[in-house]
Formats: C-alpha cells, sequence, structure tokens
C-alpha cells in the first residue's frame, strides 16, 4: 500500500501565509512553484478583490492569556492608500516594515546585514529546494 504523503489541507499555503506576515513577497501566494511566470488568477483576484487581510498573532507563552503578544497584519493590496502592513496596530511603510519586525524579535542584531528575511530564511521552509537540505522543523523563538 503506497503511504499518501499529502492531504491538501494547506500546510504549504500557511506557511507562505506566515513568511508572508513576515515581509516576504505577496507573490508567492498565487505564484504556481512550477512556473514562476503563471499566476493562479482565481487566487489572486479573490485576495486583491476581497481585501483578504492575513494576521498572525504570536504569543510569549500561549497558556498565559496576559503574555505580550505580537499581532501582524497584512493584506494584497497594492496601493499605498489600502495597504495594510500593521505591527501590533500601528502601521508602516514598506521600507519600516522588516527593520521593525527585526527589531522586536532580534533587538541584539542591530547590524543592518543580515536582514530579517536572511535570518528567517534558515526556519521557514516550504519549496523543494529549501527543504532537501533541511530534514527537520525549526521553531525559532525569541523572548519579546
Amino acid at each position: 500500500m503506497e503511504k499518501l504523503r499529502e492531504n491538501s489541507v494547506g500546510k504549504t499555503t500557511v506557511l507562505k501565509l506566515i513568511d508572508f506576515c513576515f515581509g516576504a513577497n505577496k507573490k508567492i501566494i498565487w505564484e504556481d512553484p512550477e512556473n514562476k511566470k503563471q499566476d493562479y488568477t482565481l487566487v489572486k483576484n479573490y485576495l486583491i478583490e476581497n481585501a483578504i487581510l492575513i494576521t498572525l498573532c504570536l504569543t510569549e507563552n500561549i497558556d498565559d492569556e496576559n503574555a505580550p503578544n505580537i499581532i501582524i497584519e497584512r493584506n494584497f493590496i497594492s496601493s499605498d492608500r489600502e495597504v495594510v502592513r500593521k505591527i501590533n496596530g500601528k502601521s508602516y511603510t514598506d521600507k519600516e516594515f522588516e527593520p521593525k519586525l527585526k527589531e522586536i524579535f532580534f533587538p541584539e542584531n542591530i547590524a543592518e546585514k543580515p536582514t530579517l528575511r536572511q535570518i528567517i530564511s534558515h526556519n521557514i521552509r516550504y519549496e523543494d529546494l529549501s527543504l532537501t537540505s533541511c530534514n527537520k522543523i525549526k521553531i525559532l523563538w525569541k523572548n519579546f
């Protein structure tokens, strides 16, 4: 009996949405991984036309309802007037967003390099190429 390798519940999509919340390009959600020039237009149009908001809530201690939280919000709209790029309710420009996240999660790393994207690329892996060099999921958590 052949072992099932996937069950189409959206595990990769959830990882992509988490990555998006940490500053990844929105195209990763609707781009065909086999052909980067091809988009899943149904998904793309739905996310943009319905102004879908992705909210990632991170807590220092899931068992403590009074523990500090970080809430990251992003949408897929390109217009500067309508784009949502927030951390704990405060809006940031595209240039400010990733450095602010890096400041929150890696306060001791004040240098410009490595960037947040460079740091987390070792921890968020969902592409086949990335997975070939990784045999387990790494969870990185730093008190904030």
